[in-house]
This record gives structure tokens, sequence and C-alpha cells, in this order.
């Protein structure tokens, strides 16, 4: 299959190419992110696996000469000659389309990976400017304050209303705050009474105690004097 060779070569330099450009810094490898990208389109994809399956055939071919000519017998030099060249070559065009299979998805993989981070970039940027616009407007309100400084002009209505937001969320922050607070003593004093309960109950419980012990004992006494009592009556009769 010597006719195989030149495409393989192509296909092969082509990834290498493609992976020199990735691995470039941005934006000289936008050009390449932008065609890994076009391969998650319908379109894009088509190709990608129709070229795929391509190459997965074609594998078979010199995978298949080599089981072929490892059980071919040779008599001559020149049959050895010439086997060992086609082994050879299976081995070089088997290894060439598996390269080129895997290369092309890794190369996919590597380039979808590489946008994702430049999309995260972009956004990690926009949310700091974000940030900074927000903070930016936060110090501008509080300058404009009245009373922030000598000389300041009076705060535009605009500014009134953020400062008035501002002030209700404060004081709404503060409130929750105090009814947190509130919350947590009554917690607290709830548990403080149970306690208290639970020291009550433990002292009638040992009251009780003692209680029953001692009407045991009370009994235990009165229980010979009654037995002898009942035995003088009956030696009487």
């Amino acid at each position: 299959m010597p006719e195989l060779l030149f495409p393989l070569v192509v296909i092969a330099s082509a990834e290498a190419v493609l992976a020199l450009l990735l691995l470039a810094p941005h934006p000289v490898n936008s050009p390449a992110i932008g065609l890994c990208r076009s391969t998650q389109a319908a379109t894009g994809k088509t190709v990608l696996y129709t070229i795929g399956i391509v190459l997965g055939f074609l594998v078979m071919s010199p995978l298949y000469d080599l089981s072929r000519l490892s059980t071919r017998s040779l008599t001559t030099e020149w049959e050895r000659t010439q086997t060992q060249g086609a082994i050879s070559y299976s081995w070089l065009s088997a290894m060439l389309i598996l390269g080129c299979l895997l290369g092309l998805f890794v190369l996919r993989r590597f380039g979808l990976i590489l946008r994702q981070q430049a999309l995260l970039k972009m956004s990690e940027g926009a949310l700091l400017k974000q940030v900074k616009g927000l903070q930016a407007a936060y110090t501008k309100i509080l300058d404009e304050q009245p009373g922030a400084g000598k000389g300041s002009s009076a705060p535009s209505s605009t500014n009134q209303a953020d400062s008035t937001y501002l002030k209700n969320e404060l004081r709404e922050a503060q409130e929750a705050q105090r009814l947190a607070e509130t919350a947590k003593h009554e917690a607290e004093n709830n548990v403080q009474a149970i306690k208290n309960q639970s020291k009550g109950l433990e002292k009638e419980y040992d009251r009780l105690l003692a209680e029953n012990d001692d009407l045991k004992q009370q009994l235990a006494r009165f229980q010979p004097s009654f037995g002898a009592n009942a035995a003088g009556g009956r030696k009487d009769r």
C-alpha cells in the first residue's frame, strides 16, 4: 500500500502544525482554537468522525499484512529481503495511522480546553471590571454625602436614591441582627429554664427516694411488733 504513505504523511504534518499553533501564545493560537471549536458544530463533527472512521478502517490493512507476512514461508535471500521491507512498511503505516487517529481527537480536546480557559479569563476580567465599577460608585456616593467635605456640591437625586437604598439596607441588616440576638437570648433563657427544671426534678426525685426508704424502714419496724402481738393473742386463747 505505498499509495497510502503520502496522505498519511500529509495528515501527520497538518496535525503537527496544528499542535504548534495551539502551543503558541495568544492571539497566535486563535485560528487553531477556532478550528477546534468548529468541530463542535454538526458539520465539523461529521467531518471529524468521518476522518476517524476512515483511519480506523485503514489501520486494518497494515495489520492484516503483518499477520500474513509473519506466516509466509521464505526460501531465498531475496524473498527474505522483500518480506522484511514489506513488514517494515506495514509497521510504519500502522503507526502513522494510529498516530493520526489519536492526534485527531487529542488535539481537538486540547483546543477546546484552551478555548474554555480563554473564556474563563474573559469572564474573570469582566467580573473584575464590574467589581471595580461598583467600588467606584460606592466611593462616589460616600464622597458626595452631605458634610463629607468642605465645598462639596449638593448630591444629585440619583446619589440620594442610592444613599437612601444603602441606608435602608444597613437599617434592615441592623434590625435582622437585633432580632437574631433577641432570638439567641430567648433560646439561652429557654435552655437555662430547662436546666433549672431538670435540677428541680432531680431534687424531687431524690426526696421521693428518701421518703420511700423511710417508709420501708418504718414498715420493717412495725412488722415484728405486729407478729409478736398476733402470737400472744393466740396463746391467751
